[in-house]
């Protein structure tokens, strides 16, 4: 990261509050994007340019069956969409 952008940086994601929790969410969401979300737009690219057909999606949506066992903060971990993706609501019973 060049360092000429780094103080934007810190501004948009731990600039705008003084709040433990909210600077521990804000600080979590910068390791995600920087960890995750920007090589995965690298390689989308790349992909993109070969001419394939390329789709990216982010999935937010916190399942009921982990509301007693993650933390609040924690929306959807890696994973988490696999049994909506392959329409696991709209199956009868255990699969």
């Amino acid at each position: 990261i060049p360092s000429e952008i780094v103080p934007a940086i810190v501004d948009e994601y731990l600039g705008n509050t003084d709040d433990p929790a909210e600077l521990r969410d804000q600080f979590l969401d910068l390791l995600g994007d920087m960890g995750i979300i920007m090589p995965s737009i690298k390689a989308l690219n790349y992909h993109r340019e070969s001419g394939a057909p390329t789709y990216f999606f982010e999935y937010q949506h916190r399942p009921t069956a982990f509301w007693d066992s993650k933390p609040e903060y924690v929306k959807a971990d890696h994973g988490d969409e696999v049994g909506f993706v392959f329409g696991g609501p709209f199956l009868a019973g255990d699969i």
